[in-house]
């Protein structure tokens, strides 16, 4: 992505020739990131599973991506920004957005990400920020529509005893 803030709006590009043929997680390169970049990251990836997976263009494989992403998130994120030394926390969290990027790659984001580009570039706000300010809001207008698939998303966010003790009517409105 790569902003004009003069024009303020995000041009988003793509190619074959982009995609990476291997990726190199190194945790200790993230060390020194400061926690807001840390938590904006990790909400940037959440999303990116959370749009793969309920997406119009979801698919077995992608699902599986997400929704490990999506636990690798939940069960590391705040704790790597409560202890930002724990580097298996942070091996954790790139594994996670690695599989994001690999779920979103074989499936779509979508309109967290359509509001989120548009606001950040008119308002100059970091793209992770922006994810976090529109997800909820996304996920409770879509209810309506994919209410099952977003109450999937309750297993990997809370883990199976909580999904197992909720009511399958009201995991979406848990997740």
């Amino acid at each position: 992505v790569v902003s004009d803030t003069q024009k303020n709006v995000k041009l988003a590009f793509a190619s074959y020739y982009l995609m990476p043929h291997a990726a190199i997680l190194d945790p200790r390169m993230t060390l020194t990131l400061p926690p807001h970049l840390t938590a904006m990251t990790g909400m940037d990836a959440l999303t990116h599973c959370v749009e793969a997976y309920t997406c119009m263009a979801a698919n077995p494989l992608s699902d599986a991506y997400a929704s490990a992403g999506i636990k690798k998130i939940s069960e590391n994120l705040f704790n790597v920004l409560e202890n930002p030394n724990d580097s298996q926390g942070r091996l954790e969290l790139a594994q996670a957005s690695t599989m994001a990027g690999i779920a979103f790659s074989n499936s779509m984001v979508g309109l967290v990400h359509s509001l989120g580009h548009a606001l950040g570039a008119v308002a100059h706000l970091p793209h992770g920020l922006c994810m976090n300010l529109f997800l909820p809001y996304v996920l409770e207008y879509n209810k309506q529509v994919n209410g099952k698939k977003i109450g999937e998303l309750l297993l990997p966010l809370a883990g199976a005893d909580i999904y197992a003790q909720t009511p399958a009517t009201q995991r979406a409105d848990r997740a």
